[in-house]
């Protein structure tokens, strides 16, 4: 299923929309294989779920979604560019190798890959998720050593990793995103964040400073003020009806 939300393309998949018998070959022919250049091969012995969003910006492709137990792999056949995708999430326990490296990651950790390399990522049952892919074009000069830190833990602890994950999340609202200055700011301040979260130069560091991060903690900030007032608007105007 999909659909156009204002100048944003917004797709939406679910493993619900076949007959569960058909489900599993489904997603993987029609979602794994043409949207993400995935095998996807269901790791539970239960029921296949699956669902997912995908938001599509100028050199930004976003993707949103929860799944049961499956491994996700990044075969030569697959290869088609050499974007680089990063995944987080809430996950308790899940994995990824690439380029001989194997490595385990925990909740709210991150992993940066390459896609034109072969790689694997395997994730737990009932897991939500959020990955990206961006052109390695842009990235690669804002970070130190790109290729050092594919298929490496990027901490959870890291201020620029909450702050990116957060800031995408803001950008499954398409209805932001009408305008296209705005949507080419949102793009930059994505790339700033992932380069500081991986290790950006010193000239890229300043930049983000300014730009990507200022943006993404002045929206945590009001993000934290609306959650914090809302209740207290809810009771007072009870108070005076």
């Amino acid at each position: 299923m999909h659909s156009l939300t204002a100048n944003v393309p917004l797709f939406r998949f679910s493993a619900e929309a076949y007959p569960e018998r058909e489900r599993l070959t489904a997603w993987r022919e029609i979602f794994g294989r043409t949207v993400c250049n995935l095998d996807i091969d269901s790791l539970g012995a239960g029921r296949f779920r699956s669902d997912a969003a995908v938001c599509q910006l100028p050199g930004l492709g976003l993707l949103v979604g929860s799944t049961t137990g499956v491994r996700l792999t990044h075969s030569k056949e697959l290869i088609v560019d050499d974007d680089l995708s990063f995944m987080t999430g809430p996950m308790l326990k899940w994995n990824a190798s690439q380029l001989g490296r194997h490595v385990v990651l925990g909740s709210g950790d991150g992993v940066l890959m390459n896609n034109a390399e072969v790689g694997m990522i395997t994730l737990p049952e009932s897991t939500p998720f959020l990955t990206f892919r961006v052109p390695a074009a842009a990235i690669r000069s804002l970070v130190v050593d790109i290729d050092g830190v594919v298929a490496r833990r990027v901490p959870a602890d890291s201020e620029a990793l909450r702050l990116l994950a957060r800031y995408l999340g803001v950008l499954q609202d398409a209805s932001l995103l009408n305008a296209a200055q705005v949507r080419d700011l949102a793009v930059t301040h994505a790339y700033d964040l992932l380069a500081l979260a991986l290790g950006a130069t010193r000239d890229a560091a300043e930049i983000a400073e300014r730009g990507g991060l200022r943006a993404a903690r002045l929206q945590a900030i009001l993000a934290e003020i609306k959650a914090r007032t809302s209740p207290i608007r809810i009771s007072l105007r009870r108070m005076w009806r």
